[in-house]
């Protein structure tokens, strides 16, 4: 299966694909690095999920550590999510290079499967929700509750159900 990541001109027009991966795993959250011509994602189906850069020049892509819901910074970081936990690891965007080890930020910030709740600007401000991480037992299954209460379970696999909206159709 091939996964690609998009772009348009700030100018509009079409969509083009930035470039394709061959994987069986979803991409997200790619962010261009100040450079113009990397640009930095999150990759992987199981947990923990791999931050990755991909060179446009030479079409290749590499994994620099495992999280998810990366952000790079102009203080030459990259903040992430692993876990419950947020961590800045320095980062030279020029040779597209990890420099350091991770730092602890935040403990306890609200995460799912693919999103960890924060916001970072490029000056370090750091807003988050405070929270756990989602886990199986947090999971929840879905059901119909049929007049007198019983009920029906609907063929959907657990999954951390939110903002839930009902469509009134006949079932048959």
């Amino acid at each position: 299966m091939t996964k690609t990541i998009r772009w348009i001109s700030e100018d509009g027009g079409e969509w083009k694909i930035l470039f394709k991966e061959e994987k069986e795993y979803p991409l997200g959250i790619p962010q261009m690095l100040p450079d113009g011509e990397s640009v930095l994602f999150t990759t992987g189906s199981a947990l923990p999920h791999k931050i990755m850069v991909h060179s446009l020049k030479s079409g290749e892509s590499k994994e620099l550590f495992p999280g998810g819901f990366a952000s790079y910074i102009k203080s030459g970081h990259i903040v992430y999510g692993v876990g419950s936990n947020l961590y800045a690891r320095p980062f030279d965007a020029g040779t597209i290079e990890v420099t350091g080890e991770q730092v602890l930020l935040v403990e306890g910030v609200l995460s799912g499967s693919w999103v960890w709740h924060y916001a970072v600007s490029d000056s370090g401000t750091l807003v988050y929700v405070p929270g756990k991480t989602t886990t199986v037992e947090d999971m929840k299954t879905l059901v119909w509750v049929i007049r007198g209460g019983k009920e029906e379970a609907i063929a959907a696999p657990p999954d951390d159900y939110r903002d839930l909206k009902i469509s009134l159709m006949e079932r048959r």
